[in-house]
């Protein structure tokens, strides 16, 4: 079967869907804070439960995590309706180790948020924390729910980690050291030093970082170019 290009993406029915799966779960935007603060308080002192759980609603704008819940939630669906067929049922419903497509699908999940999302759920996928322990205990079938919502977390878990400030000097890379290196730098046409004229001088100098970079008029440059090819001869 090809792919149907004038198909249009469902994100919002699939974004209700989810929303829909989570709620029926008590899976909240609280509940996977606590499972990141639990992980993260020690390395982010800062952050309260409540901060880790205002990234989750960030986290649901990426369409592939939504794609990988919505699959996991109605993997769980049908397994509990006894709907998928031998031997695969008998798997899921006993969550035989050897199964392992609970932890590939939320591994990807968690890889969409780099190395620290992805060593966090190698941990949470074995010391269940929070709901994600009440999960992996009830009586209904939650082999994929209790594996996603650890990677979850682990996500929430990554977008706090990644996105905290560097702590650098302000004197870090000085500015005279950058003059320093480019000092001999020169303006040079057909074997000429030739005096940089209009924008050829952002060519010819070190351009500074807190330098506004000028709007490119592309006949002026041509203009400064021609000059300058002039003044060579």
């Amino acid at each position: 079967m090809s792919t149907n290009k004038s198909f249009n993406y469902p994100d919002n029915e699939l974004y209700q869907f989810v929303q829909e799966e989570l709620h029926k779960r008590g899976i909240t935007a609280y509940s996977i804070g606590e499972i990141a603060y639990e992980m993260q308080h020690d390395y982010l002192p800062d952050y309260e439960i409540s901060d880790f759980a205002e990234q989750f609603s960030e986290v649901l704008k990426k369409r592939e995590v939504l794609n990988l819940l919505a699959f996991a939630f109605e993997l769980d669906n049908l397994a509990n309706k006894r709907m998928f067929s031998e031997p695969i049922q008998n798997i899921i419903e006993n969550d035989a180790g050897f199964w392992q497509i609970d932890e590939i699908l939320a591994s990807s999940l968690a890889q969409l948020f780099g190395m620290l999302a992805i060593t966090n759920y190698g941990y949470l996928d074995k010391n269940k924390v929070g709901i994600a322990r009440r999960l992996d205990e009830e009586d209904s079938i939650t082999v994929f729910s209790d594996d996603i919502v650890s990677a979850l977390a682990s996500a929430v878990i990554g977008r706090c980690g990644h996105g905290s400030k560097l702590e650098l000097d302000d004197n870090t890379v000085e500015d005279k050291q950058i003059n320093d290196e480019f000092k001999e730098l020169k303006f040079v046409v057909n074997g000429k030093e030739v005096e940089p004229q209009g924008d050829l001088r952002y060519f010819a100098k070190p351009i500074k970082s807190d330098r506004k970079l000028p709007n490119w008029d592309l006949n002026k440059f041509a203009n400064d170019l021609g000059k300058a090819i002039n003044n060579s001869r």
